[in-house]
Order: structure tokens, then C-alpha cells, then sequence
């Protein structure tokens, strides 16, 4: 984020999953042109760094009421690893982080559709040949 309070320096990266978004002014987009310069995912883990945000922080500025970095984000200082094997390690931990992330919504709907399916009509459906045991919360 450029603009905003305290999102600003929030980093994301855009997915398949994120067809339908809404790209404002506010918000800074970085495209990697050409993975074999830096990858996308190494990228996202050198501006989450604390080191990079610090800068963020140090180089923002309020406009009116509502703080900004402006160009100033040219300024950023990035620490790349000089070496290779770090650079592929952390680019495969955020890999491997966004698979998980993606994965999370799949398994818990997979997680409660065992306690007690939906049915086609959108109507949880009692299974008639398994157990349940009902409890009341806050007993």
C-alpha cells in the first residue's frame, strides 16, 4: 500500500484466486518481468522484511490526513541475498506459504462437510448412519 494509515508498507501478492479485484491508486503493483533478474515470490518476502518496512516507515509522509509514500518507494533499499541457494530457499518457503494459505479454505470446508454435509439445496442434512453427540456451549 502507498497511501493510508497503517496499511501502508502491507505487501500481497496476486494470485489466480484473485481474478475479480479492484486495483486502486493507493495501491503500489509490482510485475516481474523477468524471473531470472528476481522471482515474484522472493520479491514479496524482501518488501514483508522488517529491514524494508523500517524504510517504509522512515520515508512516508502525510498528505492532508492521510499518510503516504508517494514516489519515495524508488528510494527502498532491497536486501538480496547474495546467495543463490538463500535466494531459491526463501522463494520456496513463500512458495510453499501461499500453497498453504490457498489450501486452508479447501480443507476446512472438506473438515465440515464430515461433521454434517450440505446437500445440493444448500440445507445441512443430518447423516442417518452417523453419531452425533450434541452439546450446548457455555455448560
Amino acid at each position: 500500500m502507498r497511501d493510508g494509515t497503517y496499511l501502508v508498507g502491507t505487501c500481497a501478492i496476486v494470485t489466480d484466486l484473485d481474478s475479480r479485484i479492484v486495483h486502486q491508486s493507493h495501491i503500489l503493483n509490482f510485475k516481474v518481468h523477468d524471473s531470472d533478474v528476481i522471482e515474484s515470490h522472493l520479491l514479496l518476502a524482501l518488501l514483508s522484511t522488517p529491514l524494508v518496512k523500517s524504510q517504509i516507515f522512515a520515508k512516508r509522509f502525510t498528505q492532508d490526513i492521510i499518510d503516504t509514500l508517494g514516489g519515495r518507494w524508488r528510494e527502498l533499499v532491497l536486501p538480496v541475498p547474495k546467495d543463490p541457494k538463500l535466494r531459491q530457499e526463501i522463494t520456496d518457503n513463500v512458495t510453499q506459504t501461499i500453497a498453504l494459505r490457498r489450501a486452508a479454505p479447501e480443507l476446512t470446508w472438506q473438515t465440515v462437510q464430515k461433521i454434517v454435509p450440505v446437500a445440493a439445496n444448500d440445507v445441512a442434512l443430518l447423516d442417518d448412519e452417523a453419531e452425533y453427540g450434541f452439546g450446548i456451549l457455555n455448560q
